[in-house]
C-alpha cells in the first residue's frame, strides 16, 4: 500500500511539472509573438465591403509599445489604451470596455494585414 502511495505521489509531481512547463512554454510563445509586433505600423491600404483606397503615409499609424500600450493616429486623432497578441488576434483596449479584435497576418518582418473582427475591415500595414 505505500509503494502504491508513493508512486501516485511521483506520478501527481510529474504531472504538475509538466503542467508548468507547458504553461512556461506557452508564455515565452506569447512574448515573442507580441514582440514581432512592437513598433510602428503605418497604413497604407484600407479595404471595406464597399470600398478600397491606398493611403499616405503618416495617414494611420499604430504604435504598439513593449510595455503593451498603443497609441493609433488616424485623421488628426490619437487614441491610446492597452494592446495584447495571442498569437493570431490583436486585441486594441480603448478603456470603458471598447475593445477591437483584429486577426492578423504577419507577411514579413516589415508588413503585417490585420481584418476585423467580422471581416468588414482590412488594412495593410508597413513598420516604419
Amino acid at each position: 500500500m505505500k509503494r502504491i502511495w508513493k508512486v501516485g505521489k511521483r506520478l501527481a509531481a510529474a504531472a504538475l511539472a509538466l503542467t508548468l512547463l507547458v504553461c512556461l512554454g506557452a508564455c515565452g510563445k506569447n512574448e515573442e509573438a507580441e514582440e514581432k509586433l512592437v513598433g510602428t505600423w503605418d497604413a497604407y491600404y484600407m479595404a471595406d465591403e464597399w470600398e478600397s483606397s491606398g493611403l499616405d503615409k503618416g495617414d494611420m499609424r499604430l504604435d504598439l509599445t513593449n510595455k503593451g500600450t498603443f497609441n493609433l493616429a488616424s485623421m488628426g486623432e490619437v487614441i491610446s489604451g492597452d494592446w495584447s497578441y495571442d498569437g493570431e488576434s490583436l486585441s486594441l483596449d480603448y478603456g470603458g470596455g471598447n475593445v477591437v479584435k483584429m486577426s492578423v497576418s504577419l507577411i514579413s518582418e516589415t508588413e503585417m494585414t490585420t481584418r476585423g473582427e467580422d471581416e468588414d475591415m482590412l488594412i495593410s500595414w508597413r513598420r516604419r
